[in-house]
């Protein structure tokens, strides 16, 4: 009588029978609503994950699995359940429908064995010529759905479409119900039905369609090509740069770099003619610290410099191809043993202008940036120079424009000089 799939997907995972009105609560399993509503569980049957007061609470029938339903369940299985719509129906005052599906019932069991007979004989239709990769369209990017999340509303969507919705506004984008208490959760898990549905029925359209995905994953994983530039402040190589997220582009640009794997970035600072400066320094993300509202705390640091060579824009942020900077080494030589005695001359002027500044003020710089970090053994071993020059430049108070000219220079010598002459001026200061 039933279609010839594993129609135990369909199941209910608490009374084990067909679902009926559908929902799905944020672990991504599905129950009959009134399975949900009659147990009011604090924990998922099925997997044990801890459910949200959203999960128990207003949660509309699955639109998408209704419909699934709807097609896949011949007419003796909707209506060999009445009763477990009836109380539903009298309850909304639909006593017209309630007094209807109760006839169809009573006509139902009076044609019980010529309807067995007929299933007997005939074979039931198998269940991809009932569904088509239509019933499990994306409303908004109108591709098949991969990793479908269902909303509170019943809405269905695709993971990160839902997610592109969500930055801009929490509302459902169809029905445009608050789904402020669904974006406090933070993560969105896949509605475990439909996943299995479309796996064994569409297998090679989801392939497809996942292959689509990882297309696209692997151009913004590319970190010389079109990468993604946050446009906002200085960032220096091995300097902690935290950030406050709230823009929906940047809360695009986050999501993605941490999808790719790559939790990297570029930072520039703001450039009236271009848009962005031609300098700049990767950033990689270590943590995300994300808000009920859907805004996150990003601590990020720095990492290689480099420079811009073409600009471009992605889904509304801007992005660069970009060549890497590397210091010009120094070979053995006066040259080389000229440049350790700038180099140690030089940190001996920071150290002395940390001694003479106000204690007060050191303390600040301590507790936000760290120590003065130590001197190498080897002051070329970085392609981009000893870190307590960056340490350095990252708490002067110097100009943004002049602080990314020092960030551009391949030569450390040149550095160095800089440096010198900056720190002559503050300890003349304070003579």
């Amino acid at each position: 009588m039933f279609l010839r799939i594993k129609m135990e997907f369909l199941h209910c995972l608490s009374c084990r029978g067909f679902l009926w009105n559908p929902v799905t609560v944020s672990c991504g399993h599905s129950f009959c609503k009134r399975c949900l509503e009659k147990t009011l569980p604090l924990r998922c049957l099925a997997c044990g994950q801890q459910l949200k007061r959203m999960d128990t609470k207003d949660l509309q029938s699955d639109v998408v699995l209704v419909s699934v339903l709807d097609k896949c369940l011949d007419n003796e299985t909707k209506l060999s359940r009445p009763e477990s719509n009836q109380q539903d129906r009298m309850e909304s005052k639909d006593y017209e429908e309630a007094l209807e599906t109760t006839q169809m019932g009573s006509e139902m069991d009076a044609g019980d064995t010529e309807m067995e007979t007929q299933s007997n004989t005939h074979h039931a239709p198998a269940l991809q010529d009932l569904l088509s990769v239509y019933d499990f369209e994306c409303s908004l990017c109108i591709r098949m759905l991969y990793k479908p999340v269902a909303t509170p509303c019943g809405h269905t969507f695709c993971k990160e479409c839902l997610e592109r919705c969500l930055d801009h506004r929490p509302r459902c984008p169809l029905c445009k119900q608050s789904l402020q208490e669904f974006l406090k959760v933070g993560k969105y898990n896949c509605t475990m039905v439909l996943e299995n549905i479309m796996s064994v029925i569409f297998p090679s359209e989801l392939e497809d369609r996942r292959q689509v995905h990882e297309t696209e994953m692997a151009e913004l994983s590319n970190l010389t090509t079109n990468i993604p530039i946050f446009v906002c402040t200085m960032a220096f190589p091995g300097i902690l740069c935290p950030l406050h997220v709230f823009e929906p582009r940047y809360r695009l640009m986050m999501r993605r770099c941490q999808e790719t794997g790559t939790k990297r970035f570029g930072m520039c600072i703001y450039e009236n003619s271009k848009g962005f400066a031609d300098f700049g320094c990767m950033l990689e993300i270590q943590t995300v610290a994300y808000l009920a509202d859907g805004r996150s705390h990003v601590e990020t640091i720095g990492r290689q410099r480099f420079r811009v060579l073409r600009r471009g824009q992605r889904d509304g942020y801007h992005t660069a191809d970009i060549e890497y900077l590397e210091d010009k080494k120094v070979v053995e030589g006066d040259e080389l043993a000229e440049l350790h005695r700038l180099h140690d001359h030089t940190y001996q002027q920071v150290e002395r202008w940390l001694s003479e500044d106000r204690e007060d003020y050191s303390s600040q710089i301590f507790l936000s940036c760290g120590p003065l970090p130590a001197k190498d053994d080897d002051i070329q071993a970085s392609p981009d120079g000893p870190a307590w020059c960056w340490w350095l430049l990252s708490i002067l108070p110097l100009d943004s424009a002049y602080q990314m000219l020092i960030l551009s220079m391949t030569s450390l010598k040149d550095r160095l000089i800089h440096m010198k002459r900056i720190l002559d001026v503050f300890l003349q200061i304070h003579t």
